[in-house]
């Protein structure tokens, strides 16, 4: 009798120990972009998982990141479920630069009821990311003919024969004449023209009506490089906005040109690559901005008239 009342004790006292274990902490990581489909700009979520039970405290380590990475927000979740806590921690990181990148090796603090201090190791989160740009210039390459022609050489060489032939007859024909066949004269738009005349037809394409903002800010820059590379002759289309404000320096202009220009490039980059909310009184005001910048570079005021000192 007394052996089967020690077994029962023993076989309580085990469960009673299995049931007070203290396990590891479990981890997991969740983020909604995935590498293949991340872009500039965008945000990727990344959640921290941890179930433990109420007696012990789990503290994650300091998000640190690179400078190409920013940290857009952070929240922390914890529920209860019977004798356990499911703690969940949400990291919002966007990525502004093109490439494979790393979000580094981190560690998870689990301190237990007697004090002592476990550290898990959580692993590097790889990221791809590619540029807004099309990648329409490697593939142009690869493209192949709608029609495949196959003739001999022969058809070819009468063929290139009387193409000659032809345009050799039309020079004959017209080399006495003093006006050249169907040269018709086209006007020369300034530059200043162009611009205003873009403008004009972004404003009324309706895409501020339709809250198309992003190609609205997409399209106001592209806008200014133009002008700006027509106007002071150079090739201000390939350059950074950064590298164009530089470049700007030199040119003697007003400082309040240089700042509504360094505006203008700071809220459309703003809006195209980090997908900030914008309005329609914004994307007005950003064109007004543009056309006083544009009439003031095309048009600057002439210097203060001399000839009040000639009058009697």
């Amino acid at each position: 009798m007394r052996k089967r009342v020690a077994m029962v004790l023993g076989l309580a006292a085990i469960i009673l120990m299995h049931s007070t274990h203290l396990y590891a902490t479990a981890f997991q990581y969740t983020r909604e972009a995935t590498p293949e489909t991340l872009t500039v700009g965008d945000v990727v979520e990344v959640r921290v998982v941890v179930t433990h039970s109420k007696d012990t405290q789990v503290t994650p380590d300091t998000v640190s990141l690179p400078e190409i990475f920013s940290l857009r927000g952070t929240q922390h979740t914890a529920t209860v479920s019977g004798n356990s806590v499911i703690e969940t921690w949400t990291y919002q990181i966007a990525v502004f630069e093109p490439g494979k990148h790393t979000i580094p090796e981190s560690r998870l603090r689990q301190r237990l009821a007697e004090g002592n201090a476990v550290i898990h190791p959580m692993p590097a989160i790889m990221l791809s990311v590619v540029s807004l740009l099309p990648a329409t210039a490697s593939v142009v390459g690869t493209l192949k003919p709608l029609l495949e022609i196959s003739l001999p050489r022969w058809l070819w060489l009468i063929g290139m024969g009387c193409l000659a032939l032809f345009a050799w007859g039309l020079w004959a024909r017209y080399r006495n004449r003093q006006i050249p066949l169907n040269v018709v004269a086209t006007p020369v738009i300034s530059p200043k023209e162009d611009a205003m005349a873009a403008i004009d037809t972004l404003a009324t394409s309706g895409a501020i009506e339709r809250g198309d903002y992003a190609m609205v800010y997409s399209r106001i820059p592209d806008i200014l490089k133009r002008f700006l590379s027509r106007h002071y002759g150079q090739k201000m289309q390939e350059m950074t906005s950064s590298e164009v404000i530089k470049t700007l320096r030199n040119m003697g202009l007003d400082p309040w040109i240089h700042t509504d220009i360094q505006r203008l490039f700071s809220q459309s980059d703003y809006v195209k690559f980090a997908h900030a909310d914008s309005s329609a009184q914004a994307c007005y005001q950003l064109i007004n901005t543009l056309k006083k910048s544009i009439t003031a570079i095309a048009e600057p005021p002439e210097p203060a008239s001399t000839q009040s000192g000639l009058q009697p």
